[in-house]
C-alpha cells in the first residue's frame, strides 16, 4: 500500500541492541573464577569475589545468570518508575529525556525477568506497557502536527526518532494526497 517494509525498525531495533550487547558494563564479582574460557578470550585470567569488572554485557548477562556476578547498573526497576512518573507530568506534545539506550535495557530487562521470575515479570510489564503507550501517543501527536523535526525529535530515543519519521512520512503522504496535491 505505502511500499514500506514493516520489519525496518525491527531491524534498526536488533542491530542497536547487537551493538549494546557488545558495550562493557561493570559487574562485581560474586565467587572466585578461574581459567573461564570467555573471560580469558578477553584476557581475562582469574578474579576473586569483591573484584570489579569490565566486560561485554552479553557475558554479564550470562554470568549474572550463573550466580557468578552482579552488574553494577542502578536497578532498572527504579529507573523506570522514574521515568514513567515524570512522562505523567509533561503535556501531550512534551517528551521528558530518557536515556538513549533506555528501549535496549528495557527489553533486556524484561527478557531476563521473564526468565528468572514470572510474577515479578508480569507486573513489571505493566508498567513497560504504560511507558510505551504514553511515549508512543506522544510520538504519534509530534509526527502529525510537527513541522520542526529537530524541536520535536531532541528528547527522543533512537528507536522513537525512527517511529516519528516512517509515520510523519505516511502522514504527510497522506495529507497531500487527502488535498489533492501531489504526492
Amino acid at each position: 500500500m505505502f511500499d514500506k517494509d514493516p520489519s525496518r525498525i525491527d531491524k534498526f531495533v536488533k542491530v542497536r541492541e547487537i551493538i549494546f550487547l557488545l558495550n562493557n558494563v561493570k559487574a562485581a564479582v560474586e565467587k572466585d573464577m578461574e581459567d573461564n574460557p570467555v573471560l580469558k578470550e578477553y584476557g581475562i585470567d582469574k578474579v576473586r569475589r569483591g573484584e570489579t569488572i569490565e566486560i561485554p554485557r552479553w557475558i554479564a548477562e550470562e554470568l549474572e545468570e550463573e550466580g557468578l556476578v552482579k552488574s553494577l547498573e542502578e536497578g532498572f526497576e527504579v529507573e523506570l518508575f522514574r521515568v514513567l512518573n515524570r512522562e505523567k507530568l509533561q503535556g501531550m506534545y512534551q517528551l521528558s529525556p530518557v536515556k538513549t539506550d533506555f528501549y535496549l535495557r528495557l527489553r533486556r530487562y524484561l527478557i531476563n525477568l521473564r526468565k528468572r521470575k514470572k510474577e515479578a515479570f508480569d507486573r513489571f510489564r505493566i508498567y513497560a506497557q504504560d511507558f510505551i503507550k504514553i511515549r508512543l501517543s506522544k510520538v504519534l501527536s509530534l509526527a502529525i502536527s510537527s513541522t520542526n523535526i529537530e524541536q520535536a525529535t531532541s528528547n527522543m530515543t533512537p528507536e522513537e526518532i525512527a517511529l516519528y519519521k516512517e509515520v510523519k512520512e505516511i502522514a504527510d503522504l497522506w495529507k497531500k494526497t487527502m488535498m489533492g496535491e501531489e504526492a
